[in-house]
């Protein structure tokens, strides 16, 4: 698996594809200058042979003479561009025993052509050379490229699913019949009689196999009409075909060729419009189904009313068939457009990729194929200049298309620091949220990222709960999303180089996971946020608000400035708690009697303290606070509500716990004390907040006791420092 899934990315086998039609059309092109040119020109009127004598005039050519050899009887037949436009295979034999008598006369240096004048004009081979090579031959080559672009592209993203396969055997089948009859269809006149019938043998299986693939397609996509396996029976009907013709067992070529090439198109026909009704309840698969039927109909169906059926009624087709086999290129161009805009196979927006990688792979090995062909016919001065331009730009370039198509960079699916960072980076779950994808982009550099729907997961997925799951056999991978039920699909991993593997799922698993601590953290922050803005807005209610009350109704000058100055005090007391300075128990003790023993001097009140002996704790700011607060509305109460006129406050230490004390001799009420109002709370959400309790009863006095216990374990150690 490791292995499959490092080498079998989609990226890689458009590559490979790439370079084997890279290394095809550079043997096709090699293969055609190869064969011979003639040293005199020639061209067909009606159903002689004309060649242009020495004066230049055009004149029948009758016969080929050659050293001993018999006459060999000349006429338009020998220039025909397919040889199964003959009638049957008797002719087609002849056909090829004069390639084969008249080539092997002119490669033996002595022939001659007679003329309708009597004259003889001497025929001799010579060097082909590139630019002689017809533009039929190099549409031919593209009309090839194009196909098996489209079939590989396809495949490559698809390699497992039995119908990309099917549709790259059609392109295999159309490319070999279309680039053998490059070969032959445009040879000068003559070419070895054994290359030629190797060729028409191969055109003729690529022709009967492009058919019987097509309907082996329609009868499998875009649903199987049926349980029986159709598409072997074709491929067993194909080789049984090819055998038949190659072995020539039918004497006609219209009724055994043509015509089984019309009847499997007929095949596929009727699959076809079984398709098409099966799909007439389905929109979006009948949308994405007329692409390819449209496709099909008008460029096979152009070919066989032009070709093939005036070939089985025995008539001329009705145009060059290099020119027609190009009308097949419209079943692959209208595969292109349906990829394109109605997701046919499922490719979506990877079909530019796809093509980028095609493209650029056959371009990197004719650009070599060429350089290589100009040093070999470089004198020593082109010699230097050709090795100074590949030296100095060539090979840069090169090596820079290939990082950029092969992507030779190694890319390391291990946890980024960074992309770790990047979960932790955001407050809100929200936006946490929205970098998910970018996170996971980070991580595996696949093709896309798509939200998708449960419907869409593989099977196992909802047996698995929330884990990721790879699917359609390494192509892609399925990660939970951040919200709750959301799921994303990542398509083509490190940019379609290779397949997602099983170290891919563990990766992502542990993103998963660091992710969901970022959620929860994030949540905790937000919460955490929300605790302090209400512990800031009770503060201020709490001790500002009542200062700012006392100054805005009072009438003495006095008074309204010690209110001011304590007022400024709960401010700096109030700050210094979000700074979160520790304070030790004994100044805690200290400034809490202070303001207590102040208080109720300004109100004429006896004040007593009893304090512990001097000890090691210390209180953070927020415990501080809350016991300076939860002491001030007690003395409040007693001075405002109860009437006292003594008030004692007592701060004890318990072995578990430190005890405060404050007694009054005012008016108390046990039975109401539920119903005191907001105080009450203040004093009990407070103690809630130290991690202790707080009580209300009658001490001796008859007057009212609160009794305040916080844990000890609350309490900072003695040697804590301050806290950040």
């Amino acid at each position: 698996m490791p292995f499959a899934s490092r080498y079998a990315g989609p990226r890689n086998l458009s590559l490979l594809a790439a370079g084997a039609c890279g290394f095809a059309l550079i043997a096709l092109v090699w293969l055609a200058l190869s064969l011979p040119a003639l040293t005199l020109d020639w061209r067909v009127d009606g159903d002689t042979l004309q060649v242009r004598d020495a004066q230049g005039r055009w004149q029948q050519a009758v016969e080929l003479h050659a050293g001993g050899r018999p006459p060999l009887p000349l006429d338009a037949t020998l220039a025909i561009e397919e040889p199964d436009f003959l009638p049957d295979w008797t002719a087609y034999n002849a056909f090829m025993q004069v390639q084969r008598s008249a080539h092997a006369a002119v490669s033996a240096g002595d022939a001659s052509l007679r003329l309708a004048d009597g004259s003889h004009l001497p025929l001799q081979f010579r060097d082909r050379q590139p630019g002689e090579l017809p533009w039929d031959f190099w549409m031919q080559l593209l009309f090839g490229l194009v196909a098996l672009g489209v079939g590989f592209g396809v495949w490559a993203f698809r390699p497992r699913t039995r119908e990309t396969a099917i549709l790259l055997v059609t392109a295999l089948g159309y490319g070999a019949g279309i680039w053998s009859a490059a070969i032959y269809s445009t040879r000068d006149l003559l070419m070895p009689a054994e290359l030629f019938r190797v060729a028409s043998v191969i055109n003729h299986g690529g022709a009967l196999l492009f058919d019987c693939a097509m309907a082996a397609l329609l009868w499998h996509y875009p649903r199987p009409l049926g349980t029986r396996d159709i598409p072997v029976a074709l491929a067993v009907t194909w080789a049984l075909l090819w055998t038949a013709d190659t072995l020539q067992l039918v004497h006609s070529l219209s009724l055994g060729f043509y015509l089984w090439l019309l009847l499997v198109f007929l095949l596929a026909l009727a699959f076809a419009l079984a398709q098409w009704r099966r799909a007439d309840r389905d929109p979006v698969a009948r949308a994405a189904l007329q692409w390819l039927l449209l496709s099909f109909m008008i460029g096979s169906g152009t070919f066989v009313a032009l070709q093939i059926v005036p070939r089985v009624f025995g008539s001329e087709a009705l145009m060059p068939q290099s020119v027609l086999a190009g009308a097949f290129l419209i079943v692959y161009l209208g595969l292109a457009a349906g990829i394109s805009r109605y997701r046919l196979f499922h490719l979506e927006r990877w079909w530019r990729v796809t093509w980028s990688w095609l493209l650029g792979g056959v371009l990197v090995v004719i650009i070599d194929a060429l350089l290589l062909w100009q040093l070999n016919l470089a004198g020593d001065v082109a010699l230097a200049i050709a090795l100074a331009i590949a030296g100095w730009l060539y090979f840069p370039l090169r090596q820079w298309l290939l990082e950029r198509l092969l992507g030779l960079e190694r890319v390391n699916t291990e946890l980024r620091p960074a992309a770790v960072r990047a979960l932790f980076d955001h407050s809100t779950t929200g936006e946490l949220e929205a970098r998910w994808p970018d996170v996971l982009a980070r991580v595996f550099l696949p093709l896309s990222i798509d939200p998708v729907d449960e419907g869409e997961l593989p099977a196992d997925a909802a047996a698995n709960g929330f884990e990721p799951r790879v699917g359609e056999h390494g192509l892609l991978l399925f990660v939970p999303g951040i919200a709750a039920g959301s799921w994303l699909r990542l398509s083509g991993c490190e940019r379609g180089r290779r397949l997602f593997r099983h170290e891919d799922l563990r990766v992502a698993h542990d993103l998963f996971g660091i992710a969901q601590h970022a959620v929860r953290t994030a949540a905790a922050r937000a919460q955490g946020a929300q605790r302090e803005r209400m512990r800031i807005k009770r503060d201020l209610h709490d001790d500002m608000g009542a200062r700012l009350l006392s100054i805005l109704h009072g009438r003495d000058a006095g008074e309204m400035r010690e209110e001011a100055r304590a007022a400024i005090h709960d401010m700096r007391q109030m700050l210094a708690t979000l700074d979160e300075n520790a304070v030790h128990l004994e100044e805690a003790i200290t400034l809490i009697t202070s303001e207590a023993r102040e208080r109720c001097r300004r109100e004429n009140i006896r004040f007593s303290e009893e304090r512990p002996p001097s000890g090691e704790h210390r209180l953070s700011a927020r415990q501080f606070a809350n016991l300076k607060r939860i002491v001030r509305e007690a003395v409040t109460n007693a001075i405002k509500h109860a009437g006292a006129v003594s008030i004692t406050l007592r701060i004890g230490t318990l072995p578990d716990a430190l005890e405060v004390v404050v007694d009054d001799d005012g008016r108390f009420h046990p039975e109401n004390i539920d119903a005191q109002g907001r105080g009450h709370h203040i004093v009990q959400s407070r103690a809630g907040e130290l991690g202790g309790h707080a009580d209300w009863s009658v001490n001796a006095a008859g007057g009212c006791r609160l009794r305040v216990l916080m844990p000890w374990e609350m309490a900072l150690p003695a040697s804590s420092e301050t806290s950040a």
